[in-house]
């Protein structure tokens, strides 16, 4: 913030009056009140060749006094400036009194000096309040726009999602199931199988099974049979709202079981082909463990036989464990 202080004082080219020294004291006393706007101004007044005063203030003010002689009656001619403290001249004034009048020079310029410097602090200390307007309303501008908030951590249900993940996941399982259809009244049986995604979605699920018949649970005569197959199955994993690793899933697929059912019993071996869909429904137990219920419907292709031991469809329900491999 500036501070009004007394201008410098400078006078020039004394020799032009006898009593210089006097003049400089004269003008000082004239500016003895005067302020300037800013430090470093400078008052300056010279005297026609010879006489210069000098008076610094923080503003410069010059004045030019020249001994011209005058035919019937000699004067003084004088010049005043005022020069900023960027050296650049604000105001400049030419007087001229009689002929060793220096004293009366020096009044002169020192009124003049004190009006200019006047006028320079006043228009100062007015835009000082338009200047401080200024920056309070580029402050108040910028309160406009709040602070960009702090990052959160997004909640866990950012985890949740409605879309495929494009993953090519390995899972291997085993299921332990029952069944009816295969020509040996109830069934149960074990089945190894493998997941293969393919992305988007989509995954391969090949597999094996074995069965034997269940006393308990057919009628008499009980057979004595072995049921073996191999089946292929193409899934969709249908997109929902779950969270990653730890919620449900739901499996649709369509495939075909391929294998023969051993009849020890009456000693015959007959073919099994059943074509149908599967439907799964699969919970993540954690990062690689789901637990899956899948239920395998399925027409027999290759019923009726000769002795009608194979039904129509065929059926069954499985409980399976996979763990992720990659």
């Amino acid at each position: 913030m500036d501070v009004a202080e007394p201008p410098r004082i400078v006078v020039e080219s004394r020799a032009s009056c006898t009593d210089a020294d006097k003049a400089g004291e004269l003008l000082r006393a004239a500016l003895g009140t005067a302020r300037a706007p800013r430090p470093a101004w400078t008052v300056k007044m010279s005297l026609d060749r010879t006489v210069s005063v000098s008076v610094n203030v923080g503003v410069n003010v010059s004045v030019n006094v020249s001994a011209t002689p005058a035919a019937p009656a000699p004067s003084l001619r004088g010049e005043g400036e005022i020069i900023d403290e960027k050296g650049v001249r604000v105001a400049d004034r030419i007087l001229s009194v009689p002929a060793g009048d220096c004293g009366g020079l020096a009044r002169a310029v020192g009124v003049w000096a004190s009006l200019v410097l006047e006028q320079e602090a006043t228009r100062g200390r007015a835009q000082a309040p338009s200047r401080a307007r200024d920056i309070a309303d580029s402050q108040s501008v910028d309160s406009l726009w709040p602070a960009p908030e702090p990052t959160e951590k997004p909640p866990p249900e950012r985890d949740w999602y409605l879309h495929h993940d494009d993953s090519r996941d390995l899972e291997l399982g085993l299921s332990g199931f029952v069944m009816a259809g295969a020509g040996a009244g109830a069934m149960a049986g074990a089945s190894p199988y493998a997941i293969v995604e393919a992305g988007s979605g989509v995954f391969l699920r090949p597999a094996l099974a074995f069965a034997e018949p269940l006393p308990a649970l057919n009628a008499p005569p009980v057979l004595q049979a072995l049921w073996v197959a191999a089946r292929f199955d193409t899934c969709l994993r249908l997109p929902g709202l779950y969270a990653r690793n730890q919620g449900m899933q739901l499996d649709v697929c369509g495939g075909a079981d391929v294998g023969m059912l051993d009849d020890v019993t009456d000693d015959r071996t007959l073919p099994y082909v059943s074509l149908g869909p599967s439907v799964d429904l699969r919970g993540e137990l954690g990062s690689l463990l789901s637990a899956t219920i899948r239920g395998v419907a399925g027409v027999n292709v290759t019923s009726p036989t000769s002795n009608g031991l194979q039904p129509l469809g065929s059926g069954r329900l499985e409980l399976a464990f996979s763990w992720k491999v990659q």
